[in-house]
């Protein structure tokens, strides 16, 4: 009985996950089970709280402005850009504070902007490190809601593309 239960928990950790962040953000964590990619892990990273999710949808259409204009999208730890036709993810500020994002006027006081961009730059890092550590024998892949979609490989690289929209 005891040896059932534990298999039943292996395989219930291994459908979906979520990971623990501030509390703005969700992680998401699934492993897949598709023949050609058997145990490649996948993630997700959206906005959890309605202070989030309000955040996120006043953000997301200037970031995505911002890009197809050529701008850099500073996202705290990491940075987004168009080089050569290709998004990049990049280094961005090596400790996130509030002046490491790009940002847009809007109606949320800056101390709350402020404790949701953080959170989400903490649980990109987060993500990416989970990722990267899982990406064995296949790449993970790791999604940010309507933003990028990135690959993580085993080596540290890793490869981005727009998400949910066209530049």
């Amino acid at each position: 009985m005891r040896g059932w239960f534990t298999l039943i928990t292996l395989l219930g950790l291994g459908l979906a996950q979520t990971l623990p962040t501030s509390g703005f953000f969700r992680i998401t964590a699934t492993q897949s089970s598709a023949a050609a990619t058997p145990g490649a892990w996948r993630y997700s990273i959206s906005p959890k709280t309605d202070e989030a999710r309000l955040l996120w949808r006043q953000y997301l259409p200037f970031w995505q402005q911002t890009l197809r204009q050529g701008g850099r999208v500073q996202l705290g730890a990491y940075a987004l850009r168009f080089v050569g036709g290709k998004l990049v993810l990049e280094p961005g500020c090596p400790v996130p504070n509030p002046s490491c994002f790009t940002r847009t006027a809007t109606a949320i006081p800056a101390w709350q902007q402020d404790a949701v961009l953080l959170d989400f730059s903490n649980t990109l890092v987060q993500a990416i490190r989970e990722g990267t550590q899982r990406a064995k024998p296949y790449p993970a892949t790791l999604t940010v809601s309507k933003l990028v979609r990135l690959q993580l490989n085993s080596d540290g690289t890793y490869s981005a593309a727009p998400s949910g929209w066209r530049p």
